[in-house]
């Protein structure tokens, strides 16, 4: 579920694993792009309330500094946006 998706970012493991749990690929430089992410809520939200969710996950992410946020190109890292 969504909550699953994003438990992950703790530790950095939604950049190397998909939203069922299986290992894939590790991204490198540990960075995805936002759309990534929306497509999967897209899966069970509807594209405005999808939206939303990920911008608060966006928000309080970066605000517990789990994870760091390109505005200007709408990426997410484990690593601050240069």
């Amino acid at each position: 579920m969504i909550s699953e998706l994003h438990v992950h970012c703790a530790s950095g493991g939604v950049f190397r694993t998909s939203s069922s749990g299986v290992p894939g690929r590790e991204r490198p430089g540990h960075r995805a792009p936002k759309a990534r992410f929306l497509r999967e809520l897209e899966d069970h939200l509807d594209e405005e309330e999808a939206d939303e969710v990920l911008e608060t996950i966006i928000n309080w992410g970066r605000h517990a500094e789990l994870f760091a946020y390109d505005y200007d190109s709408e990426v997410l890292s484990l690593e601050n946006p240069e």
